[in-house]
Formats: C-alpha cells, sequence, structure tokens
C-alpha cells in the first residue's frame, strides 16, 4: 500500500482550500446588489388551487413580495423602465418590474390588494376583448375595476385585442400563433395573403390600443407578445402603430443597450416557483449576463445546471442577499 507523503496531504489540503474559496467567492458574486439594469417578471394566474399550471397560490405570491422587500429590492413601475430604456431616467440598486399577463380577474381579487399594501406598482397585460367576459372558464378583468387599480399604481397595455390562440397554418393543422404566422383559410382553401395577414394584424394591434385609450384615457405605447412569439414585420407593424415598447418572454436582464421592442421578462407564476427560487432566478440572471458578456466564456452555458446543484447550500433565506 503505498504512503501518503506530507506533500500529497498538503497539495490535497490546498486543492480544499481553493474549492472552498472558490465557492465563497462565487456565492458573493451570486448575490452581489446589481446596478444600472433591471428584471422584469411575468405572472399569468392566480389560483388557491395548488399546482394549477401557469397559475400560483396567493400565499405564494405573498412570499414572493415580501422576499423581495426584505432583500432590498426597488419595485419600479414600466413607466419607470420606459424612461430609463429612453436614457432619461436612472434605476434603484436592485430593479425589479412585476407584470401580469392575459387580465385575469384574479389579478384583481388576489395579487392588486397585495400589491397596493406594499405600496408596489405592476403592469398588467390586457386581452382587450375579453375585458369583463368569462373565456375558457376564467373571468377577465372589468373597466370599472381597472380603472380603480388604475388610480393605486396598476398600469394597463396590449396584450392583443383577440389574437391570444394558435391556429392552423395547413390544411393539416399545424398550429401557430396568429400574430406571427399567415393562417390557413379553411373556406377559400388556402392560406393567408401577405396582406391579409397584415392588415388582420393591424386591425387587432390598433383596436385593442384604442380600447384601452379610451377606457382608461392614457396613452397606450406598450404590449406583450402571446407566447412570447414575435418577429421582423410583427415589430414593424407595432412601431407603425405607436407601441415603443415591447416585451417577451425570454428571460434576461434589462439594461441600456436592450432593444426597448425585445424586452426580456422571467416567467416566475409557476407553482413551483418558491420565494427562495424567485430571489435565486433574479440574481442568477444578473450574474449569468455579466459572466457570459465576457470573451471565452460563453461556452459556459451548462453552468445553470451545475451551479444549481449548490444553491440551496449556498442560500441562506435569513440572510440579507448583499
Amino acid at each position: 500500500m503505498r504512503k501518503i507523503t506530507a506533500g500529497t496531504l498538503g497539495v490535497v489540503l490546498i486543492a480544499i482550500l481553493l474549492l472552498v474559496f472558490a465557492r465563497y467567492k462565487m456565492n458573493n458574486l451570486l448575490w452581489a446588489p446589481y446596478t444600472d439594469e433591471a428584471v422584469v417578471l411575468v405572472y399569468h394566474h392566480i389560483d388557491p388551487a395548488p399546482d394549477r399550471p401557469f397559475a400560483i397560490t396567493p400565499r405564494l405570491f405573498q412570499e414572493h413580495l415580501d422576499a423581495l422587500l426584505h432583500h432590498d429590492y426597488h419595485v419600479i413601475s414600466t413607466g419607470e423602465l420606459a424612461g430609463f430604456l429612453e436614457g432619461k431616467a436612472l434605476l434603484p440598486e436592485k430593479a425589479v418590474v412585476i407584470t401580469f399577463d392575459d387580465g385575469y380577474r384574479s389579478f384583481y381579487r388576489y395579487a392588486y390588494p397585495e400589491l397596493k399594501s406594499r405600496e408596489m406598482p405592476a403592469t398588467c397585460f390586457m386581452i382587450t376583448a375579453w375585458a369583463g367576459k368569462k373565456v375558457g372558464g376564467l373571468e377577465y378583468l372589468t373597466w370599472p375595476e381597472m380603472r380603480e387599480m388604475q388610480a393605486n399604481g396598476i398600469s394597463f397595455f396590449v396584450h392583443t385585442d383577440h389574437s391570444h390562440y394558435c391556429a392552423p397554418t395547413t390544411p393539416e393543422g399545424n398550429p401557430k400563433p396568429v400574430l406571427t404566422n399567415r393562417i390557413w383559410l379553411p373556406g377559400k382553401n388556402r392560406l393567408e395573403t401577405e396582406h391579409e395577414y397584415r392588415q388582420r394584424v393591424i386591425n387587432d394591434l390598433a383596436t385593442a390600443r384604442d380600447r384601452l385609450e379610451k377606457e382608461l384615457h392614457q396613452p397606450v405605447e406598450q404590449i406583450a407578445w402571446p407566447y412570447g412569439a414575435y418577429n421582423q414585420p410583427l415589430v414593424e407593424i407595432a412601431q407603425s402603430l405607436g407601441y415603443r415598447f415591447c416585451y417577451t418572454t425570454q428571460p434576461g436582464m434589462v439594461t441600456a443597450k436592450t432593444d426597448p421592442f425585445a424586452i426580456p421578462r422571467l416567467d416566475v407564476g409557476n407553482p413551483d416557483v418558491t420565494a427562495q427560487d424567485l430571489l435565486w432566478r433574479i440574481q442568477y440572471t444578473a450574474f449569468k449576463e455579466k459572466l457570459f458578456a465576457r470573451p471565452g466564456l460563453r461556452y459556459c452555458d451548462n453552468f445553470y445546471h451545475r451551479f444549481k446543484r449548490m444553491r440551496l447550500s449556498v442560500f441562506d433565506p435569513n440572510v440579507p442577499a448583499h
């Protein structure tokens, strides 16, 4: 049996110390406050029933908001974010924007009281044709409810008028989001022409804008793309109609260099996103963009999956993220 020499023990000890130091430094980098950038969160539905897809419980939403408060995040409005993207305003440290898509009435019932009590602004992107209606078993916000919330820090923008669905694009089906695709016209046994597609999209986005401006008496310059799907023709149509800020579902941080027609958002409105996971996702997104922006580190795309495994031992929810 080979003897373990003092030199070998020394090498092992040094290696262990280096690993401990590297982990300590990584922890500090991960939880360092970010500046001059923001993260936009997106939710959809709030439901007391647990484990509903694309929904979280009222209690979990409260825990999300409390985690942001207790760890010194600053919740700002989409208006403030727009000012930053235009170069007209600065962002506070650890800036967060809260958005909801679709316009479910659960936003008024569960989210709004919690946001109001904490004096947190938020934005709801509405499917305007469904306002005050019940669609697919779910109720949507009424205009009086929206006006009440608007007076208390909640803003409302467009999530289309009635184009939040997928439709066949071939005789066999192949359904795709209707805002980004020409659809199959079974009555005419042909694909929509480019002109028909453009006119349909123009009519939808213009109608949604006009409905909101008429009911809420505010300029409408922001839109969130259904399913996060968009392309250059769609962006050009939105621009021609006066939209200046478009939100996706691609994760990432908003910086001064972010394309205002492709604003990233983190989807955190799922039942498996605990308060700890929320903070982790925010900080990791900020950390990852800084890390991978450096030359020679873009190959590390699998870093997330490896580093995520050690996050629970790194994160102490009782210690502020400083």
